[in-house]
């Protein structure tokens, strides 16, 4: 059993639960994998609130979209796993967005729809 932290932008969080059973789909999670999702309450401190969630998980997934590309949370949240080592999956969903290339680890899976 893997756990596997979720990172997205806020506007894309309808978007979580769709998305990961399309991975599940594909064989990229597993129905036993454990998925944290960790909302960010107003005020608080994205360091204070995710550090321990990315430090604890085995991987962690990167809904990309055009919101999450222009989110300081979701680039602090790929930097801290980039840092700590864990293994990435860039989920690019809507299509030609830039990709990061600089960081280790990274796996990218294009979900986005065929245009």
């Amino acid at each position: 059993m893997a756990s596997v932290f979720v990172s997205h932008a806020s506007p894309d969080g309808a978007m979580v639960r769709a998305t990961l059973a399309l991975l599940r789909d594909r064989g990229l999670l597993s129905e036993t994998d454990i998925v944290t999702d960790q909302a960010l309450a107003l005020g608080a401190s994205i360091r204070d609130t995710v550090r321990k969630p990315i430090e604890d998980a085995s991987s962690i997934v990167v809904l990309w979209t055009e919101a999450a590309a222009q989110s300081a949370n979701v680039y602090y949240e790929l930097g801290m796993a980039d840092a700590l080592g864990k293994p990435i999956v860039l989920v690019n969903l809507e299509g030609p967005q830039p990709i990061l290339h600089d960081l280790n680890n990274v796996q990218v899976v294009d979900l986005h729809p065929a245009t």
